[in-house]
């Protein structure tokens, strides 16, 4: 089996692995929130509660132990060990353990995420696995003195399995295993003669440099993968640095440097000669400690000079970072060890103060301030205290701090306006040897990423080497037996044409030999009349009354014989076509019916995204100290599965906006006299021909003039296009890009990105966003989404020789008026329908069509529409009737028409505009009388 082979079959696994691991997840997630709330009602976790959790924690477990994915299987055990001892009584759930449990499922988390995203499961779960000891040897539910010797998160996690620091004696491999290594070393050796080939063709400018390191990279990557098969996981990690190092000179198409080129041979020597030494039959795992430092050093020097550059580019500015931490005290290497004896973390953290900051000295002593609040500051260049306002350049400051904080909670502390951080590195102090540092470059558009451990994706900057696409959905069973059962229908109804298409062939085949025969026939008894009249001429008396009777007689058999024939050539056909007709109008049920059967497959319910939000809001009610309640309503409402996955991240963006912005603290709301639990409220469902989500709260609701004065301030809007905008108008500047109401930028909000996000990515789904709120009482977040394919049962009616399509859902009835009966209030025209005030819109007006139709009537067709709320009446020219319609999204430059949200094409091939209801009764309320 070729190596492309294996990777195809791999990743189909790794394919099914995270799919059943998001159903794992869930339950998860669900029940260690359900556990939390118990314990808070001081009552009892049940043992099936337990149990749930501990065997998703060893499904899990067992299927990434198979694929060797260390990380996702030693904290899975680390888990399951702790759940396994809470339901054998051994020991006993606390809230402090729940939340070691949510920090280990946050972790897991991501673990899954950079699996998806790169197919490695690399990330530090030294810290969490480290609390969850604590909690096991009894020493405290939850720590957070439990230190990492690798590297930060959020850096790339280089580690496949741990660096192998001695050679380690493994059993020889079997016969059968002998035979496969014996094939990869023969490949093995063949792709470090093309590396080394490669290089020194890249060293003397003999290929091209670009095709050059994507030809290095693919064997880097063949290498590693081929290794890790046979377990050699010391080579593995070595091909994995090398291929990392590789990629970020590929992803910016740059030729490696000499220093580079060197020690990339250093890595494809180490790999020959731990080859050979398996070709020796020394099957030793080799000491890899020095050789991956190396290739780190590289990768670390790489990215810091990135994001230097990227820096330099920003300001102007000369950046060089290891000028901050140069000429340090003597004493300091004392002070970092101290600290690491006391198990605390020492950061290098360098920023810069924008050059347009007019006090860059207050900037300074307030970015320290925070990091003193984190711990303690043994080092800082230039001394902040003297930092000059009027310097016209930016201002760049090293400090050393020492914390017991992870590189989270340091990003978090100084995320501050006109601060831009340049990097967090942290230090691995030994009193033996000095380790590598970890370097945490950044981003010139974003701070510093995220640690791999926290619960958000790290933002992709990096090209992936083995993403696996998850490829895969559940499915209820039900309806793929549905499925199972129409194409046995299908089959059959098959079949059943096959046999009448035979028939008829058979039948009109006859029926030609028939029409010959009978031709035949027809043409010998003419010859026989034409003897019998050429006789009958020439006879007398008797013999002449007898032709005449033999005449009458041919001539009455040459008629019957016509008639006959034309029978014989219709009878049986038309029987058969009528089957044949049959036989479609089945078929074409059928067909309609597999297609929705289909198309059902991938509905989900959003349930899956919905009760993600539970632990979002769980966790940062009691970041911000609120007590909120998050009722969740239509969870089994059901969509497209892209359209569900599209949903997340906008949906997230106003449950924090609802939680941090929305709802007051406690004190607030008893000043208000509402209860002390804020309410965030959560709903799906079906209105109209949209999927509708809100998302409310009974919070302080939109200030339209506070939201005015912000946008005014921050040069967002001027004072006089925000003298042009209505009440409602105001209310949509929060979905404005750069706009916050945040009065200091936190790790929640404040920046000014979120709601625009919202906005964009809902407009991508061609649907709205509308705001309703009423201030001190509330605020509530309308989503409205079209759907872009679905098949409905629709009344087809023609307007103006246009043909158009209603929902029928959206038909309350279908009524006939006479003129007289319609008269107009206040300028709207109107109908009395059993004693109410129907409103009558002109949808030649609303679609902005342009012409009318001039016919007179006397009387007119009304289709009354509604949308659950409102109904109005839309007059038709000619109603042709119900059929089953696919519906189909409009381009793009159909976006500012109102009132359709799709078309289908008809049997005929004719279009047909399907009208929105909801977006008409809005339109037509906005309109004076039309008519």
């Amino acid at each position: 089996m070729s190596d492309s082979e294996i990777d195809d079959d791999r990743s189909e696994i790794i394919a099914e692995f995270l799919s059943e691991s998001e159903q794992y997840l869930q339950e998860l997630n669900d029940n260690l929130l359900k556990a939390e709330e118990i314990l808070k009602n001081d009552e009892e976790v049940s043992v099936d509660m337990i149990n749930t959790m501990f065997r998703a924690a060893h499904t899990i477990k067992g299927t990434a132990s198979f694929l060797d994915f260390s990380n996702i299987s030693g904290l899975t055990h680390e888990m399951e060990t702790i759940l396994d001892r809470v339901r054998n009584s051994e020991l006993v759930l606390t809230i402090d353990i729940i939340d070691v449990l949510f920090n280990a499922f946050d972790t897991l988390s991501s673990l899954l995420d950079r699996l998806k995203s790169d197919g490695t499961d690399e990330g530090d779960t030294t810290d969490v696995v480290t609390e969850i000891k604590a909690v096991l040897d009894g020493t405290s539910g939850k720590t957070d003195s439990a230190k990492t010797t690798s590297e930060e998160a959020g850096v790339s996690q280089e580690k496949i399995t741990p660096p192998v620091e001695a050679a380690t004696e493994v059993a020889a491999p079997s016969e059968d295993f002998l035979k496969y290594v014996g094939a990869y070393l023969d490949d093995t050796f063949q792709n470090i003669d093309r590396f080394n080939e490669v290089m020194i063709q890249l060293e003397e400018n003999k290929v091209d440099p670009i095709e050059a390191v994507n030809e290095l990279f693919r064997i880097s990557h063949t290498i590693k993968g081929s290794s890790g098969i046979i377990k050699r996981n010391d080579i593995e990690l070595v091909a994995h640095k090398m291929e990392d190092l590789l990629s970020k000179y590929r992803e910016e198409k740059l030729v490696p440097e000499s220093d580079i080129v060197s020690t990339l041979f250093i890595g494809i020597d180490w790999i020959k000669n731990s080859a050979a030494q398996i070709r020796e039959t020394n099957y030793a795992l080799l000491n890899n400690t020095d050789v991956i430092q190396k290739l780190q050093k590289c990768i670390d020097k790489l990215k810091l000079e990135k994001s230097t550059k990227s820096l330099n580019e920003t300001t102007g500015d000369s950046v060089d970072v290891s000028q901050l931490f140069s000429d340090l005290p003597e004493n300091l290497t004392a002070l970092k060890e101290n600290a690491t004896k006391d198990g605390l973390n020492v950061f290098r953290v360098s920023y810069a103060v924008d050059a347009n900051c007019v006090t860059k000295n207050i900037k300074a002593n307030v970015c320290n301030e925070k990091l003193a609040m984190l711990g303690e500051i043994i080092h800082c260049k230039p001394d902040v205290e003297l930092i000059d306002d009027n310097v016209e350049t930016a201002v760049y400051v090293g400090v050393i701090l020492t914390t017991s904080k992870l590189l989270k909670d340091i990003d978090i502390a100084i995320s501050i306006d006109q601060i831009e951080v340049i990097n967090i590195e942290k230090e691995e102090v030994s009193l033996v040897q000095e380790v590598a540092p970890t370097t945490k470059t950044a981003n010139p558009t974003k701070t510093v990423k995220k640690e791999v451990a926290m619960k958000e994706k790290e933002t992709p900057s990096t090209t992936k080497t083995a993403g696996v696409e998850v490829t895969t959905m559940r499915i209820d069973t039900r309806r793929l037996d549905s499925l199972m059962n129409l194409a046995g229908e299908l089959v059959i109804t098959r079949a059943k044409f096959a046999q009448l298409v035979s028939e008829v062939k058979h039948e009109v085949s006859q029926s030609k030999e028939n029409v010959t025969r009978l031709s035949q026939v027809g043409g010998k008894i003419a010859e026989l009349k034409m003897a019998l009249r050429k006789n009958s001429s020439q006879s007398l008396g008797d013999e002449n009354a007898n032709a005449n009777r033999l005449n009458k007689i041919f001539g009455l058999l040459e008629s019957e014989m016509f008639n006959l024939s034309n029978k014989l050539s219709m009878k049986e056909v038309n029987t058969k076509l009528y089957s044949l007709d049959e036989a479609t109008s089945a078929l074409s049920k059928l067909s309609s019916d597999i297609q929705s059967g289909v198309m059902s497959t991938r509905m989900v319910p959003i349930e899956g995204v919905f009760t993600r939000f539970k632990r979002l809001v769980r966790d940062i009610a009691k970041e911000l100290k609120k007590d909120i309640n998050l009722e969740i309503y239509g969870e089994e409402t059901e969509l497209d599965k892209k359209i569900v996955d599209e949903l997340g991240d906008p949906l997230t963006h106003m449950i924090r906006n609802s939680v941090d912005h929305g709802i007051e603290t406690t004190e607030d709301r008893a000043l208000t006299d509402k209860p002390a639990a804020g309410t965030v409220k959560l709903s799906a469902s079906y209105e109209g021909n949209n999927i509708c989500i809100q998302i409310n709260d009974d919070g302080k609701g939109l200030d339209s003039n506070k939201l005015s004065e912000k946008a005014l301030e921050k040069g967002i809007l001027t004072q006089e296009k925000l003298d042009q905008m209505t009440e409602k108008e105001k209310f949509q500047i929060i979905f404005m890009p750069g706009f916050s109401t945040a009065a200091q930028i936190t790790g929640i909000s404040g920046r000014g990105v979120g709601m625009d996000v919202v906005r964009r990515t809902i407009e991508e789904l061609n649907g709205t966003v509308e705001i309703d709120t009423e201030l001190g009482r509330g605020t509530n977040f309308s989503i409205k989404i079209p759907l872009t394919l679905a098949i409905i049962q629709a009344l087809l009616v023609v307007i103006n020789n246009q043909v158009f399509a209603m929902p029928l859902e959206c038909v309350s009835e279908i009524i006939k008026v006479e003129d007289d009966s319609i008269f107009s209030v206040e300028g709207n025209t109107t109908v009395k329908l059993r004693g109410h005030a129907l409103s009558l819109v002109d949808l030649e007006t609303i679609l902005r069509m342009n012409t009318k139709s001039n016919e007179n009537k006397n009387s007119r067709k009304i289709v009354v529409l509604t949308d659950g709320d409102e109904t109005i009446g839309v007059e038709v020219d000619r109603l042709i009737g119900e059929d089953e319609i696919v519906i189909k999204s409009l381009p793009d430059h159909f976006s500012d028409v109102q009132g359709i949200s799709g078309a289908s094409i008809l049997g005929d091939g004719s279009i047909a505009l399907i009208l929105d209801a909801t977006s008409i009764i809005r339109e037509a309320q906005q309109k004076v009388n039309v008519r």
